[in-house]
């Protein structure tokens, strides 16, 4: 009862004590469901990081996923193949935290990884680029803004040989300076908690001394979407002092060189910047700014490619994915909105990926995901509700400046089928009116039945009439449930590709592929159900395991077998650039569309298919 009461709480959203005080110490080779690599990367400046894991050596049957611990208290639980939670924690104090394995009545397992680590304070960032600006009578002294570390910033304090002078919000000061006297100044930056940076660089004034003059002459000589080229005239150092040249973006430091031009990179494609240059001798008086030159950054390179490929907005892994295959990708599914039990939805725009595909030329269609026929007759059934929920998502399309929205709702009773259809039909013209467009994802199938469990619900040729993008997700003739195999065996596959060149308004299907694999015990089936892996992790169980990977000419597809520690075989099936390359070529050669679920963790040889490259499709 009390581990029942606990699962309750927790997925209440409460954190609650779980026992893991009294949990029993176990080594790490003799705990198989121990998670491996436990590790806390923090957010500067943030009172948040992400604790990671990697999977254990072996799951138990029937896994939930993994519950996380800090300082004993439960702060969340994240599903299998989410291996990584974003957890809050106090600045400058020790914290524990641990995972375990949760079970689907749960329950949890006694063996847990564990993590014992202090997180120091983090006081702001130094001041940078401390100059010296002589006038008349006196000296400005001049300095870059701190940024701010766990606190924050109150201000700077000014160092008079060594010495707190004064204490400051401003970045610059000016103050007279007695004739024929050196001193020497350095800044700090200081948090509201009295935490100090370490100091800048420090100057010295001498009496007499002159800045050098003021760069001439600043232009850009050359421009692409990621670099600008400046240029300027030398300037004169006085009193023998060198000179070199620092050069500002908007107003911050970029860069200092001692030659009279210096090309800047890293910035962003069609985006307008303003440079200056300011001529600093090694004494670091510095001169007044030269004048500004304002650089508008060309336009990024459009894609050329045709894949439509789904991301998931919430893994810095899929993003990265992106940025790098992107000239070989037409459309993304960024995974933007997901329904809840009770009928509202969670979720919003992610500006960086939608802003970035845009400004490339790849459409991006946000996929709003719902699943289970329950919540799905619950959304659709009442044509007032479904109203409403057309014209969400038609204003966000708009607002968040979508090229389109894509519909996942899978698992749908066959009964509703109408109902889907109708749903769809309503949606698609309403979208079509603020000129946006519409992609439907759909459960493959090589013929049309009543009351299958999952693709009755898609009636392919009432869909293609008003959808724009009909997406097979061609993947799932194995589940996690079914005895192992291919994902997407071969004859099936051809099966779906046959069913599909029998259909009207063919130029709007996508066949789509998985990108994953399985991980069957013995035998599988519902009482063995199967662990979902990456194609990484497929790699270190083969690796771990010395597994030698074997190919099934018929189902078209890499597998492989061994024997955990209990002695339990396992059998492994999963994709790889030579399985995906072989229906590659099957949706060419029958003028289908190409999509992939999804970007992050494939194998990233699958890029490399002739066909998929730029203007190849």
């Amino acid at each position: 009862m009390r581990t029942l009461l606990v699962a309750l709480v927790l997925f209440a959203g409460l954190a609650v004590a779980d026992g893991l005080r009294a949990a029993p110490t176990t080594s790490t080779g003799t705990c198989a469901t121990r998670p491996l690599m436990l590790r806390f990367v923090r957010s500067p400046g943030r009172p948040s990081g992400v604790l990671s894991w990697r999977l254990p050596r072996k799951l138990p049957r029937h896994p939930a996923g993994f519950r996380v611990y800090r300082d004993g208290l439960v702060v969340g639980q994240t599903k299998v193949r989410v291996r990584r939670l974003r957890v809050t924690f106090v600045p400058g104090r020790p914290v524990r935290f641990a995972v375990r394995v949760a079970l689907r009545n749960g329950a949890v397992l006694p063996c847990t990884a564990r993590l014992s680590q202090v997180i120091r304070w983090r006081p702001p960032t130094t001041p940078l680029n401390l100059v010296v600006q002589p006038l008349a009578d006196s000296v400005t002294l001049a300095w870059e803004s701190s940024r701010s570390g766990d606190g924050k910033l109150n201000g700077y304090r000014l160092y008079l040989n060594g010495r707190i002078f004064r204490q400051l919000k401003t970045t610059s000061i000016t103050l007279a300076v007695p004739p024929l006297k050196q001193v020497t100044f350095a800044v700090a930056a200081v948090d509201t908690q009295g935490r100090v940076s370490a100091q800048s660089n420090a100057v010295t004034i001498s009496a007499g001394h002159d800045a050098p003059d003021a760069p001439l002459g600043l232009t850009a000589q050359s421009v692409t979407d990621s670099q600008v080229t400046l240029a300027w005239q030398p300037s004169t150092g006085h009193g023998g002092a060198r000179v070199a040249y620092r050069v500002l973006r908007n107003g911050k430091t970029v860069g200092q060189t001692a030659e009279s031009s210096l090309a800047i990179g890293h910035l962003a494609p069609g985006t307008t910047y303003s440079f200056s240059v300011v001529a600093v001798d090694s004494l670091n008086y510095a001169s007044s700014p030269s004048s500004t030159v304002d650089v508008t950054t060309a336009a990024p390179p459009q894609t050329r490619g045709a894949a439509h490929v789904f991301l998931l907005a919430s893994t810095g892994a899929s993003f990265l994915d992106f940025q790098q295959h992107y000239m070989q990708f037409g459309t993304v599914y960024p995974t933007y909105e997901v329904c809840n039990l009770d009928g509202t939805w969670s979720g919003q725009d992610d500006p960086l990926v939608t802003g970035w595909a845009r400004l490339r030329g790849v459409k991006v269609e946000a996929r709003w995901n719902c699943m289970g026929p329950a919540i799905l007759h619950s959304l659709l059934s009442d044509p007032v509700n479904r109203a409403a929920l057309e014209q969400r998502m038609v204003d966000a399309a708009v607002a968040d400046n979508w090229d389109g929205i894509n519909i996942d709702f899978e698992a749908g009773a066959a009964a509703d089928r109408n109902l889907y259809t109708t749903f769809i039909t309503e949606l698609a013209a309403a979208l079509h009116a603020k000129g946006k467009t519409l992609s439907v994802d759909v459960s493959a199938k090589t013929r049309d039945v009543m009351n299958h469990p999952r693709s009755t619900y898609f009636d392919y040729d009432a869909l293609s009439q008003v959808a724009d993008t009909i997406f097979v997700m061609c993947w799932g003739i194995h589940w996690s449930t079914s005895s192992p195999g291919a994902i997407d065996d071969m004859g099936w596959v051809q099966g779906v590709v046959a069913y599909l060149d029998k259909r009207p308004r063919k130029e709007k299907y996508v066949l789509g592929f998985g990108m994953y694999g399985f991980d069957w015990p013995n035998g599988g089936g519902p009482n063995h159900k199967a662990t979902a892996l990456e194609y990484r992790d497929v790699q270190a169980l083969a690796a771990k395991e010395g597994a030698q990977s074997q190919w099934d000419s018929t189902a078209v597809a890499p597998h492989f077998s061994y024997a955990d520690g209990s002695g339990v075989p396992h059998d492994v099936w999963y994709t790889d650039a030579q399985s995906i390359g072989a229906r590659v070529q099957l949706a060419h050669d029958n003028g289908l569309g190409i999509g992939f679920w999804r970007l992050g963790e494939e194998d990233k040889d699958i890029w490399q298919d002739p066909l998929l490259q730029p203007g190849a499709w």
